[in-house]
């Protein structure tokens, strides 16, 4: 909450335009937390309106192209 990396969604770059993909974002145990497809809001660390526990998270992009989704962590820190 202080302004700076408080949200996390992905940037499609090299001139492309994916308007058709998912970001999902998974607790270690494999829960939906988070899912957006196409565009949408970015990530903001919650669940149900609360906010999610210090850790890893696991994030997937699906560019629905061919490719493998790209899957990565991503970090909460309060």
């Amino acid at each position: 909450n202080d302004g700076r990396n408080d949200h996390i969604f992905p940037i499609i770059e090299d001139g492309c335009e994916f308007s058709n993909f998912k970001f999902s974002v998974f607790n270690r145990w494999g829960q939906a937390l988070y899912e957006a497809k196409g565009t949408g809001e970015p990530w903001d660390g919650t669940y149900n309106g609360a906010k999610v526990p210090t850790g890893a998270y696991i994030y997937v992009v699906n560019l629905y192209n061919g490719d493998q989704p790209k899957t990565g962590t991503v970090t909460v820190v309060k």
